[in-house]
């Protein structure tokens, strides 16, 4: 054994932390509460006075930071294929067409050793630049596609055009 104030250095363990378990089957309410969730979570710990509506319509955060207040649509899907996809329908987007309305594309991705949720900020002038530009297809709905490739957030990238959107991402300060 080991003297009295002679200490021995410990191992350190060489063991790998295991990759997340990506959940199958989960219905897409529980992913959008999750999402709405999460964004609100993320708005506290930025110093937003924040709260989730009880009615959706539309919205589904109402947050403040001094006398300023904002209106949240929260949209939240998981990754396949290296993709995200988004749908926004129409109605409700012309329903809440004006400055105080931000759309938050959470994307939750599994990494090789940990969960990552990454939020996409768009205000709704830039969500209005996109659809005019052909970015986003002005349709029933509003069908956003997200890929990620090399830390870089393109936005449409088959068959639209496509927008680099990554200054967007985690970037709260477009929500002012």
């Amino acid at each position: 054994g080991s003297k009295r104030g002679v200490y021995k250095l410990s191992k350190k363990l060489t063991q790998q932390p295991a990759a997340p378990i990506r959940p199958t089957g989960i219905s897409t309410g529980f992913v959008g509460k999750g999402g709405e969730h999460a964004v609100l979570s993320a708005l506290l710990f930025e110093g937003y006075n924040a709260s989730i509506m009880t009615v959706d319509d539309g919205i589904d955060i109402v947050a403040s930071m001094g006398n300023k207040y904002f209106h949240i649509q929260v949209k939240a899907a998981t990754q396949k294929n290296d993709s995200f996809q988004f749908t926004i329908k129409k109605s409700s987007f012309t329903r809440h067409n004006n400055s105080q309305t931000f759309y938050i594309l959470l994307c939750r991705r599994y990494l090789k050793t940990h969960t990552q949720n990454d939020l996409i900020i768009l205000p709704n002038a830039t969500m209005n630049h996109y659809i005019s530009t052909g970015t986003i297809k002005d349709g029933s709905s509003l069908n956003l596609n997200v890929s990620i490739a090399n830390s870089k957030f393109t936005l449409n990238k088959s068959g639209l055009r496509k927008s680099d959107i990554t200054s967007y991402v985690n970037v709260f300060k477009h929500l002012r």
